[in-house]
């Protein structure tokens, strides 16, 4: 459409090669409306399906289990990661992306412990597997943590950021499940289709404090604003956290980290931030 102004991450499909009865189905099933246009925009990036693999543990973990409904009902490809699978390497010839869910970072390295189950069962990623990650990222590969799996990373990886909420009394910042606010860089990959302004589930989630580095350009995707952050239930410290990244994506070498603070998924009723789930899997496929 002449003159129109689409925001960054608008999908654009070409005529050639596109059934226009498989866009009116679509159209039809999702509540979507295609707009025709002139001329090719300028500035694209190619979306390339992803190779995607959501890590699981041999312990009952309910983010994890919450994580693949809502993946399956958008109808996302993945593959199930186990320990073994990590310990074992060469992750980027088999995976462009990889989620670790909200899980203790300590229950990820260990596992269950010997005894308690199968020995097939027992152990965790351990050592082995984190630096086997590492490997992923910087030979190119996205690695995306939510909340407690973030601290998996921000040491063994060596990234700028720190968890300014990690060992803070309750006495001075206590949130147990509130809706904050958020402001959001819609020009970021990871914020792409969503409002500058929006809202976040907090629930003794992690918080970012990105530290100046001349190595590493961490980008901030979303953060807490410097006042007014609660919109519904209960925060104590608000300046704790004010002005604080929520999300951020660290470049390494080749690939990326991206490490989610707050959980979007909320037992699959956070159906605003999913997005950022969805984009972050998505930033795998950018070229």
């Amino acid at each position: 459409m002449k003159g129109k102004k689409y925001p960054p991450g608008s999908f654009i499909i070409s005529k050639k090669g596109s059934n226009a009865s498989d866009l009116s189905e679509i159209a039809t099933d999702l509540h979507l409306k295609f707009i025709a246009v002139g001329r090719e925009p300028g500035n694209l990036k190619t979306l390339n399906k992803v190779r995607f693999g959501v890590y699981q543990p041999w312990f009952s973990s309910m983010h994890e289990g919450w994580s693949r409904w809502v993946l399956e009902q958008y109808e996302f490809d993945y593959t199930t990661l186990h320990n073994e699978e990590v310990r074992a390497g060469s992750l980027g010839e088999r995976y462009d992306v990889i989620y670790i869910p909200d899980i203790n970072a300590e229950g990820i390295l260990k596992g269950r412990e010997e005894g308690t189950a199968p020995p097939e069962f027992t152990r965790g990623i351990e050592t082995e597997g984190l630096q086997n990650l590492k490997q992923f990222v910087d030979a190119g590969g996205v690695l995306i943590t939510m909340d407690a799996s973030s601290e998996l990373v921000t040491s063994e990886f060596g990234l700028p950021v720190t968890n300014v909420v990690k060992n803070v009394k309750p006495g001075d910042f206590f949130c147990p499940g509130s809706i904050l606010q958020i402001e959001v860089n819609t020009e970021h990959p990871v914020g792409y289709g969503l409002e500058k302004s929006s809202m976040a589930y907090f629930s003794r989630s992690s918080v970012f404090k990105v530290i100046p580095s001349f190595n590493t350009k961490t980008e901030t995707v979303a953060k807490y604003p410097k006042s007014n952050l609660l919109k519904s239930g209960y925060l104590l410290g608000e300046k704790k956290i004010a002005n604080r990244s929520a999300i951020v994506s660290v470049p390494v070498k080749e690939g990326h980290v991206v490490m989610i603070g707050f959980d979007v998924i909320n037992r699959a009723q956070a159906q605003n931030t999913f997005k950022f789930l969805f984009n972050a899997i998505y930033l795998g496929g950018l070229n």
